[in-house]
């Protein structure tokens, strides 16, 4: 920019700062969402990936939009008399294009990778919840197309003479910029706040609850995102008593009808209460274990007796 004047050049200057600044705070967010639970955060440090990734779109959007924005408004209302473009402009935008189109293609070869089969590249991106590699993806690809641009706006600066282009490319690049600050800003504050699981899944997961003898329904089903791959999962139910019974019946049945002595009613009914708890906690066990053994981001799940 000191070398052509060029308004675009200040604009991916200003987006290349932005975005050093971004990757040193998604890499501390990503060290802090690896930590596990301890006393005060008992469900871990998931959600720091989500919170470091909302200022790192905050700065995109203040830093890169906000800055570039206004300088390309004042180059258009005061263009300079002339732009200096020379081979460090096109060697700087050479080099730029091809560092952040190998990191682009880097994070969609990942995406490639992690999404199921049935889904195609497109339908999958939505329910990406990795903040890191959709903050990647978009910066990258805002930085391989904010390139395009200030090349078009300074092509047509040099073949027209009017620097008026230049200030346009400058005025898209801060557009396009605000554009990926708001979809990251967005899809970080859904987490924050304690989006749910996804219907399917949680459609999923009542089914495998029900398909137990011992459980005749289910009741207030809570779910949310913890992290980008950690869900917590509570829900109520109504546990069937007369399988329970049934399970019970041929141990405690011929003791009870031998049983005349209060103080032995009494002993018996304290042992057969505990072997009913027991077998609660062994069915409730079960049914977690094969939830998390479909659903491994199940981290916490929790199964209550509906009052």
């Amino acid at each position: 920019y000191f070398c052509s004047g060029s308004s675009a050049m200040l604009s991916e200057g200003i987006h290349t700062l932005a975005d050093v600044a971004n990757q040193a705070l998604l890499l501390l967010g990503l060290r802090q969402a690896r930590r596990g639970p301890d006393n005060r955060h008992q469900y871990g440090y998931g959600q720091a990936a989500f919170f470091w990734a909302l200022v790192s779109a905050l700065g995109v959007f203040f830093l890169g939009c906000g800055v570039t924005v206004y300088h390309g408004i004042h180059q258009l209302l005061d263009p300079p008399a002339q732009i200096h473009v020379g081979w460090l402009t096109w060697v700087v935008l050479a080099i730029a294009f091809v560092l952040d189109g190998w990191v682009l293609l880097g994070a969609i070869s990942q995406i490639r990778r992690e999404k199921p089969a049935h889904l195609s590249f497109l339908d999958y991106l939505p329910k990406i919840k990795d903040p890191m590699l959709m903050a990647v993806l978009l910066e990258d690809l805002a930085a391989c197309i904010g390139v395009l641009i200030a090349i078009v706006g300074i092509v047509l600066t040099e073949m027209t003479g009017n620097p008026t282009w230049d200030g346009i490319a400058s005025l898209l690049i801060g557009v396009l910029l605000g554009v990926v600050a708001l979809t990251l800003v967005r899809l970080n504050q859904r987490f924050l706040i304690g989006q749910s699981v996804e219907p399917e899944v949680d459609t999923a997961i009542r089914e495998m609850i029900l398909a137990r003898p011992s459980i005749e329904s289910v009741h207030r089903v809570q779910s949310r995102w913890i992290g980008a791959s950690a869900f917590a999962y509570k829900a109520e139910v109504d546990f069937d008593g007369a399988w329970f019974a049934g399970e019970l019946e041929s141990v405690y049945s011929p003791v009870f009808e031998e049983i005349n002595d209060k103080a032995a009613m009494h002993d018996l009914l304290a042992v057969y209460t505990e072997h009913v708890s027991r077998l609660i906690a062994r069915e409730v066990d079960a049914i977690e274990g094969s939830i998390a053994e479909r659903f491994p981001e199940a981290r916490y799940i929790m199964l209550e007796p509906h009052d």
